[in-house]
């Protein structure tokens, strides 16, 4: 009876074993994709979010150009029009 019930004991402090390690290795999996997200985020989502800042200045920088020119287009069209109209 004794030793029925030592096996049983063994037997349950094995598969305590087994699990603990199979939550071991899944905790040891979830660190290592957390450390590689962590590198990820620092060095290419931070290159990623600056070239999207310069882009984003050098994008207004262009359309206030571009006004600039659409105003300067609707003057000179305006001028021509004066020209010809006191001909």
């Amino acid at each position: 009876m004794q030793v029925a019930l030592f096996n049983i004991v063994l037997i349950l402090q094995c598969e305590w074993v087994c699990v603990n390690f199979s939550n071991f290795k899944a905790l040891v999996h979830l660190n290592s994709i957390a450390s590689e997200n962590k590198s990820l985020r620092e060095d290419d989502l931070d290159h990623l979010l600056q070239e999207r800042a310069q882009f984003n200045m050098r994008l207004e920088k262009l359309m206030e150009k571009l006004e600039e020119g659409k105003k300067l287009a609707g003057e000179l069209t305006d001028a021509a029009t004066q020209a010809y109209d006191q001909r």
